[in-house]
């Protein structure tokens, strides 16, 4: 379980693909659940429900802590990713 888990997170930090899961998307932000779904439901991260699952874009993830509104959203991406 915990080398699935390392693998899951070697594939984020070398993520070449636009779409996440959720759990993926938490991870890649560093977000709670709740914390991710409100930026959704606030439309700061666009995310799309597809077959009864969210997919999220990670794209918008990036957006929202690099454009974002308030002083606290600006975060190193690098740094949150290489954590």
């Amino acid at each position: 379980m915990e080398q699935l888990l390392y693998e899951r997170i070697d594939r984020l930090l070398n993520i070449s693909q636009r779409w996440l899961t959720v759990s993926e998307a938490c991870l890649y932000s560093k977000m709670s659940k709740n914390t991710l779904m409100g930026t959704i439901g606030s439309g700061h991260v666009f995310a799309s429900k597809r077959g009864g699952k969210w997919i999220v874009d990670r794209t918008s993830i990036d957006q929202y802590y690099m454009c974002g509104d308030d002083d606290s959203l600006y975060v190193d991406v690098a740094k949150r990713i290489s954590k």
